[in-house]
């Protein structure tokens, strides 16, 4: 499939190590922070957007070596994303009706375009950072499995919250396939937007607005 073997010759023996080494140590600080770090909106914010700096200070390198400046292809990964993210939005829409939800479109309106640039650093994180170093160090893994991986990391940094875990893995593996095809972070970083304000509206029965307005207020205090 396109973008699935491109040739990883430029990436030295001495560089695969270096990246060994930085995934180890980033999942040992992720699963320390997981366990021990209060759950805090403010505080993954702020975590989230010094780690984008990281990623972005190495960028070039990220793109031109580790995936090999391959032209994105984002008409393709739009199709694929609408595809099965649709569905699933239909879904969350349905169970809103049924449950004669108190989600207000302003919310929605409000929300969504925030959460969209939340989901895209999630996207860069997951997909173009990490995804990619996994291709780099596994490289005779089929893509599959890679993808199989980077979703269970996407999902289990949604501990403890089970159900979370269980949605976003699956979610997390189609996301990683898609952008190994097509290198397109805008279709996903929509897909996960979309999704995850129909999932606290329909699974919750609030909108993210509600949830955010009630983070910050705790934070505040």
């Amino acid at each position: 499939m396109p973008g699935m073997t491109d040739s990883l010759a430029g990436v030295p023996a001495r560089l695969r190590g270096r990246i060994k080494l930085e995934l180890v140590v980033l999942a040992l600080a992720t699963v320390v922070f997981l366990l021990c770090a209060p759950k805090n909106t403010l505080l993954y914010t702020v975590l989230a957007v010094l780690f984008l700096i990281y990623i972005a200070l190495g960028a070039r390198f990220t793109y031109r070596v580790i995936w090999s400046s391959r032209v994105s292809d984002s008409l393709s990964a739009w199709k694929y994303t609408a595809a099965w993210t649709a569905p699933v939005l239909l879904g969350f829409v349905a169970m809103v009706i049924v449950q004669k939800s108190d989600v207000k479109p302003v919310d929605i309106a409000f929300v969504l375009p925030a959460y969209f640039l939340w989901a895209l650093v999630q996207q860069t994180l997951f997909q173009f950072y990490l995804l990619g170093r996994l291709r780099v160090i596994f490289s005779h893994w089929p893509a599959w499995l890679l993808c199989g991986v980077n979703g269970l990391a996407y999902g289990l940094v949604h501990f403890p919250d089970y159900r979370l875990i269980l949605l976003t893995v699956p979610a997390g593996f189609l996301w990683s396939y898609c952008y190994l095809r097509f290198r397109a972070l805008l279709p996903l970083a929509c897909s996960h937007a979309c999704l995850a304000v129909g999932y606290y509206a329909s699974v919750h029965g609030s909108g993210l607005l509600t949830r955010w307005t009630g983070e910050l207020a705790r934070i505040s205090q």
